[in-house]
């Protein structure tokens, strides 16, 4: 029975007791009876009605915030608009959105550690194979050099032994030298890029994982604006 319904029949309960001021001393009548009968129907329907009407409620709460999931910022906002509506009217459901709001923040944070972990990873190991890369260049220049040298005294055995051997041992030398210290330039430039390279994709990894928190940070301050 709706409200409308409800009002009528206690008008008309009303209406009976004024025409008939007598009759209440009497016992109650079939009417009567039926009229108390009617309003308890009435009632136990308006109670239905708001019991109803609260699970509907939940329910829009409960829909509402899997919408709020879904959609973009605006429909967010549109979202948890309806979740302080529903809150009015349920309030249980306000301990669970803060429960979920600390879990997402809880994984937020452990994935930003787990990517920054990730990334010094990744910069360490990259550093560790230019270091390696650069003793196993400078070891390979420093034998080339050496034998270079032993080839160029094997040479010089058939010039002559006091000045032209001696000429050219110096020259060899010489190349040696540079060429050892073009390597060993070489390979130095090699490790300073790969570190320079390493420092970059580590501050990056930062960078990302700060921009991850503090969108989660801005997002649980939304939340919190309604708790």
């Amino acid at each position: 029975m709706k409200a409308s319904e409800f009002v009528k029949a206690l008008l008309v309960s009303t209406s009976l007791m004024m025409i008939a001021p007598g009759a209440m001393a009497e016992p109650p009548t079939k009417s009567e009876k039926a009229e108390k009968k009617a309003e308890k129907k009435a009632m136990k329907e308006q109670k239905k009605s708001e019991k109803e009407a609260r699970k509907a409620a939940e329910k829009r709460e409960r829909e509402a915030r899997k919408d709020a999931k879904e959609y973009d910022r605006e429909a967010r906002k549109d979202a948890e608009k309806r979740q302080r509506e529903a809150r009015k009217d349920a309030k249980e459901y306000d301990r669970e959105a803060r429960k979920d709001a600390e879990k997402r923040q809880r994984e937020a944070r452990k994935d930003a550690k787990e990517y920054d972990r990730e990334a010094r990873k990744a910069a360490d190991k990259r550093e560790r194979e230019a270091r390696r890369d650069a003793k196993e260049y400078d070891l390979e220049a420093r034998l080339e050099a050496e034998e270079r040298q032993r080839e160029a005294r094997k040479d010089n055995k058939e010039y002559d032994r006091d000045v032209r051997k001696d000429a050219e041992e110096r020259e060899a030398r010489k190349d040696a030298r540079e060429y050892e210290n073009e390597a060993r330039k070489d390979a130095e430039e090699r490790q300073r890029e790969a570190r320079l390279e390493a420092e970059e994709r580590q501050r990056e990894a930062k960078e990302k994982a700060k921009e991850r928190k503090e969108k989660e940070c801005k997002k649980n301050e939304e939340c919190e604006e309604f708790l």
